[in-house]
């Protein structure tokens, strides 16, 4: 348990973080302050994607592992990729000419042997943060890293107390404690914050990042449930998925894994913060009812078959793949829809099988708008083409 001073360092310092933001109107329940993504990256309200139809294969490596995660800046058509071996690569298109940023070996030697774990390093999550940063999760010692994107193998401990075994700790500098199970999605915000899917804890943690990294709980109680309604009641089961839509909304996927009906989309309307009662807010499942099927529908009659990844486009689209099928899903947020884009409908997709091959996937949106999916158990990164 926190000290109380230290708690209340956390709090204060998210707080300064939250008041920045723009007040927004109220959304579902509670108090509502837009999320609004980085610039630097391309994950809320990002460029308009194409109308999909077709996939072209674009990228193929050895170092791409069940881990392995995208993330696409915004000011060309580049994407950062963690690597099955420790290694992060900067690709560039068209092509892409691969360049390594971070080499296989440079974490552990400079980060996890000095902290006492003798393990491979194990990236999974990457989010672009600014002009000069990026973030990513590192599971061997359930952490978060800041990388140079302009400088390479320069690596830094961002947030989180190595630890191998893990753990479920809000604070300030060492006290923050992660648990990294399956891949972690991650975030970055317009304000110098983080949010975080600690998996394994089946909670979105948010992380100020700007002098001492200070974390809070935004939702989760570290195990996984169901519900809805008020933020600070909020239960996940293995968040797989978080990007924002263009009014500032959360948006969280959720894969199932735990086995608690999960496998849903939900919106969460974020608002301030108080050290007596955690966030103001409130969540809504805008897809899915928990089956482990990929079915099309609007609104919770659509069913979500193990989830995974997720962008959203400025003109109102979401996008995701359901690992279960290997089915590439679309939600429409003007009609409630969620369905199939590269099928006739997602009755015909799962019959076709899909179109991809694995169980873990991640998604980015390039600058140009198109959809870029990891097949990170293939090591294959395919483009959806109009």
């Amino acid at each position: 348990m926190l000290a109380p001073t230290r708690r209340l360092l956390a709090w204060t310092l998210l707080s300064l973080a939250l008041s920045s933001c723009r007040k927004g109107s109220d959304n579902q329940s509670g108090s509502f302050i837009p999320v609004l993504p980085s610039s630097a990256g391309t994950q809320g309200c990002g460029p308009s994607a194409p109308v999909p139809g077709s996939l072209t294969p674009v990228f193929a490596s050895a170092a791409i592992g069940p881990l392995s995660q995208i993330a696409a800046a915004s000011d060309a058509e580049t994407l950062y990729l963690t690597g099955a071996d420790g290694s992060i690569h900067e690709l560039v298109f068209p092509g892409p000419t691969d360049s390594v940023l971070v080499a296989a070996g440079v974490i552990e030697n400079q980060l996890l042997v000095p902290a006492g774990i003798l393990a491979p390093a194990e990236l999974s999550g990457i989010t672009v943060f600014d002009a000069q940063f990026l973030i990513v999760a590192e599971h061997a010692s359930n952490t978060l890293l800041s990388v140079r994107r302009d400088v390479p193998d320069s690596v830094a401990l961002l947030a989180g107390l190595p630890l191998a075994v893990g753990g479920y700790a809000d604070g300030v500098g060492g006290a923050i404690r992660f648990h990294f199970t399956e891949p972690v999605p991650l975030l970055a915000s317009a304000f110098g914050t983080v949010y975080v899917g600690d998996t394994e804890n089946h909670a979105i943690r948010l992380v100020a990042v700007a002098g001492i990294p200070a974390a809070a709980t935004l939702l989760g109680t570290g195990a996984p449930g169901n519900d809805t309604g008020a933020l600070v009641s909020t239960q996940l089961d293995t968040p797989s998925g978080i990007a924002t839509n263009c009014a500032g909304e959360l948006l969280v996927l959720e894969s199932g894994l735990a086995g608690v009906a999960g496998r849903r989309l939900l919106s969460l309307a974020v608002g301030g913060v108080s050290i007596f009662t955690g966030f103001d807010g409130s969540s809504l499942v805008l897809a899915g009812d928990g089956t482990d099927a990929s079915t099309q529908g609007v609104d919770t009659a659509a069913q979500l078959g193990t989830p995974q990844g997720l962008v959203a486009t400025q003109d109102g689209l979401l996008y995701w793949v359901d690992a279960k099928e290997g089915v590439l899903r679309r939600y429409d947020v003007s009609s409630g829809l969620s369905d199939c884009p590269l099928f006739a409908d997602c009755a015909a997709a799962v019959t076709a099988g899909g179109s991809f091959s694995g169980t873990h996937f991640s998604l980015a949106l390039g600058a140009s708008g198109s959809v870029y999916v990891l097949e990170a158990d293939a090591g294959a990164l395919q483009r959806v083409d109009p």
